[in-house]
């Protein structure tokens, strides 16, 4: 801390400030409370990006409850949310970025980022066979609902595709 305070002496002396024998202490202390918060912001969003990393191996409802706490962590705080639901489409986990897109919506900020994401994200055209892969992963990992679901809607737009068809319980 001495070498941070005479460092910051010498930057006044420099500029043709004198500061008294404690002041690089005082400007020192109060430029760490000025950053404080973006640092804990920051801390926040680095906690809730592990956690995403550490929820993409699990399913069902420990995934879910997980995934409440991570949008926890980042409420309110623009920057954040952008950053969980950049990292949730990486991985897979679109209930997620949902919600990640809607909280950043409420904001209000980061209009830009919202724009972007939701462009980015959007439901892109895929074949049916690929949305029997992603409907048969959902399965896989326990999520049911939101496999029934996007069985329905991959039904509406190919309603007799055969690998489709085999997904529907009971036509197996």
């Amino acid at each position: 801390m001495r070498y941070v305070t005479e460092m910051l002496d010498t930057l006044f002396q420099l500029i043709g400030v004198q500061l008294p024998p404690w002041g690089g202490t005082v400007f020192l202390l109060c430029v760490l409370v000025l950053l404080g918060p973006f640092f804990y912001r920051n801390s926040l969003t680095k906690k809730a990006r592990k956690r995403l990393q550490a929820l993409s191996a699990q399913g069902g409802q420990a995934r879910l409850d997980g995934e409440a706490e991570v949008l926890e962590l980042v409420r309110g705080h623009p920057f954040g949310l952008v950053v969980v639901v950049e990292e949730a489409s990486k991985r897979g986990m679109h209930r997620l970025v949902e919600q990640g897109l809607e909280a950043l919506d409420r904001t209000g900020r980061h209009r830009d980022q919202f724009h972007r994401l939701s462009r980015e994200l959007g439901e892109k055209p895929t074949t049916a066979a690929a949305q029997a892969i992603a409907i048969e992963r959902l399965r896989e990992t326990g999520l049911h609902v939101q496999a029934k679901l996007r069985l329905n809607k991959a039904l509406l737009r190919f309603p007799d595709h055969p690998e489709l068809l085999a997904l529907i319980p009971g036509e197996e």
